[in-house]
């Protein structure tokens, strides 16, 4: 068999078993968690300025979403026979589809305020 090449994965974390992880999950939920306090139910009533920095702050909590995913997703890539990889990935993706569940709002509203109210 061919020696396969492997990724560096420094960049993301120093390891999968990183208590930064972790931490920042845990960091992304209490934002999300503000987030959707913050913001639910209020897109329509808000300012423009408050509009766009609620926009930005989407961006950002999303940004650390797709971040913390590409990497679970290559730390499983690089072998996908090993159990604890595998078992990594699933605990991320269902860490994330939580935290998400603060989020799914805001591209609802978000839409709403850009379409025209059409009754069917």
């Amino acid at each position: 068999m061919t020696k396969l090449p492997t990724w560096n994965l420094k960049d993301f974390y120093p390891n999968f078993k990183s208590k930064k992880i972790l931490l920042d999950l845990k960091k992304i939920e209490l934002k999300s968690k503000s987030f959707c306090k913050k913001y639910k139910n209020n897109l329509k009533t808000l300012p423009k300025e408050k509009l766009i920095n609620s926009i930005k702050e989407f961006e950002a909590i999303e940004e650390k979403i797709q971040f913390i995913q590409s990497y679970a997703f290559l730390v499983y890539c690089t072998d996908q026979t090993n159990s604890n990889k595998t078992k990594f990935f699933q605990n991320i993706e269902e860490k994330i589809n939580f935290i998400q569940l603060n989020l799914v709002f805001f591209s609802i509203e978000i839409s709403s305020l850009l379409t025209p109210n059409l009754n069917y």
